[in-house]
């Protein structure tokens, strides 16, 4: 059973990847969990934040990755941020810092009582 959960509040870009604007994704532990859809994106670009809302339970740690869509090849890596659950409390912001791209992840996590 999961120890703590997540709630993914929302994502900045500071600066994308790309020229002007990514094609992001975004996956827990290697599944994609943001857009729901299989092979979704969303597209953002700089200073644009989007309003995420997700709840994402896990044990004692779980890993947030970002990619940027690529219509050939593979998607691009833009960083991967890890998230304990010794982290409850109030609202936190890391930085998923990739090859030239900045993103900043705002969240809270919440322990689990059973």
């Amino acid at each position: 059973m999961a120890a703590a959960a997540v709630k993914i509040i929302r994502l900045r870009c500071e600066n994308p990847q790309d020229n002007l604007t990514d094609e992001v994704k975004m996956q827990q532990d290697g599944r994609q969990i943001w857009p729901n859809r299989d092979d979704g994106y969303f597209s953002i670009s700089t200073g644009n934040e989007v309003p995420l809302n997700l709840v994402l339970a896990f044990d004692t740690v779980t890993r947030i990755t970002l990619y940027d869509d690529e219509d050939l090849g593979s998607d691009d890596n833009l960083g991967t941020v890890e998230i304990f659950d010794y982290e409850a409390g109030g609202e936190r912001t890391k930085d998923i810092a990739g090859s030239g791209s900045l993103y900043k992840l705002t969240y809270i996590v919440r322990t689990l009582d059973f």
